[in-house]
């Protein structure tokens, strides 16, 4: 993207933002649907994807001297928005401490219950939100279990800190859902994704991939569960060295991107990193890495592939090998 889009950009995700009850499932103002279009309904997964979004690109500002590639001017300030977002997330933790898609507590549906991608990415949106709202390193804080020092240094005096106690606390109960939820073999399922060639269409990869990077946003790949959740994507690569649902499983670019972003955060240096980072280097040069595969789940059995996934997630992985192998070297950071 043009660094001169980049405010264009922001301005129209902070524009999709519901600023009022939604007709069909109350949901109250403040999340993101998957569309602008007609139909859309605010959910779990695009309103922390909106604000993860939100606050990359707010982090972007325009350097000394100015050149056609740069921004235009200053991005809009979008902390109320963010601050709504990260209510209206809060709002929707079911008391299992997970999240649900759309509606708190609902739960006669398949997409009612809790589900730990969704949870997930949830966790992450409400770090980054969180992070610069303390003075002292919040990070620090959660990774050590000790978010209660926050309550000690700030108190819950006004409004605002009950916000932010309010958001540690939640950040608490999902991972303490994540550990309830992950499976005996180490591995997460998530719910809005799945795989035909596995059995009952099932995709650990995704869910296990998609939790081992709340657990890295947190600072805590040591805790046990990501442990054993880095060891069953480890465990269950491929042969050629990519990744599919499962052992055994065809592997995909959307797959093989997701597992090697995730084991990029707890073991740069291993072997199965090499291997799937090979592997997806071949299906960039070969043009394959266009190819999507139909990984997108509709509970009436309707399979759906986005011809963006395997981009993004490959982008995505690429840059993450890129900037851990920097930091390894020494070297300056790409843009």
């Amino acid at each position: 993207v043009p660094l001169d889009a980049l405010p264009g950009l922001r301005a129209w995700l902070l524009r999709q933002q519901y600023r009022v009850v939604h007709p069909y499932t109350n949901a109250a103002p403040g999340g993101w649907a998957w569309t602008d279009l007609l139909g859309g309904v605010p959910d779990a997964d695009d309103t922390p994807g909106a604000i993860l979004a939100l606050t990359t690109l707010q982090s972007v500002s325009r350097p000394s001297g100015s050149g056609p590639d740069q921004p235009a001017g200053p991005l809009p300030d979008g902390r109320g928005t963010e601050d709504t977002a990260a209510r209206w997330m809060m709002n929707l933790q079911n008391r299992d401490g997970g999240i649900p898609t759309f509606c708190r507590g609902w739960g006669t549906l398949p997409f009612d219950r809790s589900s730990p991608d969704l949870t997930a990415h949830v966790i992450r949106a409400l770090m980054r939100w969180l992070e610069p709202r303390y003075e002292i390193g919040y990070r620090e804080l959660i990774r050590s279990g000790r978010a209660t020092i926050v309550d000690w240094k700030y108190g819950v005096g006004t409004k605002y800190q009950m916000l932010l106690h309010r958001g540690t606390t939640a950040v608490e109960k999902c991972l303490k859902f994540l550990r309830r939820t992950q499976r005996p073999d180490g591995s997460w399922l998530p719910l809005w994704f799945g795989n035909q060639h596995a059995p009952n269409d099932e995709n650990p990869t995704y869910g296990t991939a998609k939790v081992l990077a709340a657990f890295q946003a947190l600072g805590r790949m040591s805790d046990e569960s990501a442990v054993r959740g880095v060891r069953w994507l480890v465990e269950n690569q491929n042969p050629d060295g990519g990744w599919g649902a499962g052992s055994g499983t065809p592997s995909s670019v959307e797959e093989t991107a997701l597992a090697v972003e995730a084991l990029l955060g707890q073991a740069p240096g291993s072997l199965a990193i090499s291997r799937g980072l090979s592997w997806l280097i071949a299906r960039v040069e070969d043009g394959r890495f266009r190819e999507p595969s139909p990984i997108g789940f509709y509970f009436a059995k309707l399979w759906y592939f986005e011809a963006l996934y395997p981009l993004i997630f490959t982008v995505a992985a690429l840059r993450k090998a890129d900037e851990v192998m920097r930091k390894i070297s020494g070297r300056e950071p790409t843009v």
